[in-house]
């Protein structure tokens, strides 16, 4: 569980960077998102193909997300004690987010106490991240319509 963790990790930051580079082809950002979306949707169905259960699958999601619980709590933690904007752990924060704002970008503009809801969305992204793997666990492992397994081979 703590290599797969590892690996999530390391597959979230180097994914930051794919997204950062294609941010700059209109378009292919949101389809580099969409890919995310798949691959964790992918990685889940490989973790409860090596019999990893719902809670397992979780626990690994939230080891896998924790710089972004770190951040988003100090960020917070700064917000409610010196005020908005005064610390870097908002910019690491969208930094350590950034496979997800090609989505943040589709929002309408609304604004809430002069910030952009896409900007206060980056303080819950980590629990939306581990909720989705989640939930795509637990679609996954209740043997949903489509999804078929071999429990035996077949004989020739």
């Amino acid at each position: 569980m703590l290599i797969t963790a590892g690996r999530l990790l390391i597959f979230n930051l180097l994914y930051a960077i794919l997204v950062w580079l294609t941010m700059y082809f209109p378009g292919v950002d949101l389809l580099a998102a969409a890919i995310f979306i798949y691959l964790l949707f992918r990685w889940s169905q490989h973790m409860i193909d090596n019999r990893m259960n719902t809670w397992q699958v979780m626990a690994t999601a939230t080891l896998a997300q924790l710089p972004g619980l770190f951040f988003s709590g100090m960020a917070i933690h700064s917000w409610w004690r010196y005020g908005p904007l005064t610390s870097n752990f908002d910019f690491i924060l969208q930094m350590w987010h950034t496979p997800f704002v090609p989505w943040l970008s589709l929002l309408p503009t609304i604004h809430l106490q002069e910030f952009p809801i896409s900007f206060l969305l980056a303080y819950i992204l980590s629990p939306i991240y581990i909720l989705l793997m989640t939930l795509f666990a637990r679609r996954l492992q209740s043997g949903a319509p489509g999804r078929y397994r071999l429990r035996e081979p077949r004989p020739f």
